[in-house]
């Protein structure tokens, strides 16, 4: 997890990148990568002009670049975000050959104003070149489900960074009805 803890850390210390990529089965911890996003770009403002949240699956991806490249109004960076990306998978029904010759060049010049994120529930084929290039220019991160110790370690750890404590018993309670997304 500490991928995750530093990608967290250089947000909040204002080192944005321009583009992200967060792949994988668990949903929360690229929910409070795009929340941490939100607070330090928007101060929280879900509802303005400069946040933007797309539907990968019904939206093309010509679209999804028309809007990152789009100059604020009001603050100083934009924040545009892509559910359900099918562009890194490599699958021939997401376009492969289509979406590289739209991506490849914003990735080789990224809007400066703007921070475009990716959220796929599925591995990304890092053989691709979209996907080397985004990992040269921006943040890639893939989850993978927490279970056993490692879910053990991140409860406690959350626990403790919010002053909290629990029995081990109420712990194994937890763990014990935890599902597959954290």
């Amino acid at each position: 997890m500490q991928d995750f803890r530093k990608i967290l850390a250089d947000i909040r210390r204002g080192r944005i990148a321009p583009v992200y990529l967060l792949a994988g089965e668990g949903t929360y911890f690229k929910e409070q990568v795009v929340r941490c996003l939100e607070e330090k770009l928007l101060a929280g403002d879900r509802e303005g002009a400069e946040y933007e949240v797309f539907d990968g699956e019904t939206t093309g991806l010509g679209a999804v670049l028309e809007s990152a490249m789009l100059v604020p109004m009001f603050g100083a960076k934009r924040l545009v975000v892509v559910k359900n990306a099918p562009w890194f998978d490599g699958k021939e029904t997401a376009g492969g050959k289509e979406a590289a010759d739209l991506l490849l060049p914003y990735l080789q010049n990224p809007c400066p104003t703007t921070c475009l994120v990716f959220l796929t529930n599925g591995s990304p084929d890092k053989r691709k070149r979209v996907y080397k290039e985004l990992a040269a220019t921006g943040v890639v991160w893939e989850g993978v489900p927490l279970a056993g110790a490692s879910l053990k370690d991140f409860i406690q750890d959350w626990l403790a960074a919010h002053g909290k404590t629990l029995s081990p018993l109420a712990l194994e309670h937890i763990m014990a009805g935890q599902q597959e997304d954290l």
